[in-house]
């Protein structure tokens, strides 16, 4: 279950076989960035303005539920 959620042509996803920090692979046409869960900054990549702050946004409103699938994929980093 890699896709989580897509809006706006953006897409966040959540892999297994995964490393830390927690993280969210999201795309945006041909834009790609990794953002951790917990600070909530960009680790890698990047995003125009408007849709980094459009997943910042759904970062704050869902870090919760991504934490979850996050770990739920891969538990041994637990």
């Amino acid at each position: 279950m890699p896709n989580i959620d897509r809006f706006n042509g953006i897409k966040i996803n959540v892999y297994n076989n995964e490393h830390l920090p927690p993280h969210l692979h999201v795309y945006y046409n041909e834009f790609e960035a990794l953002f951790d869960i917990v600070s909530l900054k960009i680790i890698a990549g990047n995003l125009p303005p408007n849709q980094m702050r459009q997943v910042l946004v759904w970062l704050k409103d869902n870090s919760e539920l991504a934490l979850k699938i996050f770990y739920r994929l891969n538990p041994r980093l637990r």
